[in-house]
């Protein structure tokens, strides 16, 4: 059996899977920093995490200019992403550097992305995958960031660290029922119509 793949779509995948390895070596470096407060190893840690948003940046748009988008690339994306942020949260609640609250906040906000798009693509085929909102994007981008954005604030605000991740906690919490509100309010009017 001949198995026929474009390399344009194999080196699209390489780029999005990238992301795992680079995550469990930011990760070894998390652990590293705390153990031992070397700024080398939250340099690493900062470095992996920006190599982390290139290749993200760099594997949709190698797809969309290729035109070998698809479903299953998409899932891909959302999985490696996933991965990333996830692994570096329960990691830094580990290490006392984040809230398991945004955890949850992040949790909530992948299964109702999930959730709602599987309804949207129940009633609008051909229409892609994922449904997706400006405030949703604006939150997954902060997710995105939130690691090593939370790693920085930490060691440069360890005296008021308690009260700045309070802050960044509520103003997730914020754009998430917004971002919600929207979203449901959206797919009702999808299904209405």
């Amino acid at each position: 059996m001949q198995i026929n793949i474009k390399k344009e779509k194999l080196l699209v995948n390489l780029v999005t899977i990238i992301r795992i390895p680079f995550t469990v070596i930011g990760i070894f470096g998390l652990y590293q920093y705390s153990q031992s407060a070397d700024n080398l190893w939250k340099i690493i840690f900062i470095l992996i995490s920006i190599c982390i948003y290139i290749s993200d940046f760099i594997d949709g748009r190698l797809a969309r200019q290729w035109k070998v988008t698809s479903d299953k690339g998409a899932r891909l994306d959302l999985f490696c992403d996933s991965f990333y942020i996830i692994s570096c949260l329960i990691t830094m609640i580990w290490l006392k550097l984040s809230s398991p609250w945004i955890l949850v906040i992040v949790f909530y906000k992948l299964l109702e992305f999930i959730l709602l798009s599987k309804i949207k693509r129940k009633f609008f085929k051909g229409e892609t995958f994922y449904f997706y909102d400006k405030i949703g994007r604006v939150l997954s981008v902060l997710f995105y960031l939130t690691p090593a954005m939370l790693l920085i604030l930490h060691t440069k605000a360890q005296l008021y660290w308690d009260n700045i991740l309070a802050r960044y906690t509520v103003i997730l919490i914020g754009l998430t029922i917004i971002s919600s509100l929207v979203k449901f309010r959206k797919i009702s009017i999808y299904i209405m119509q």
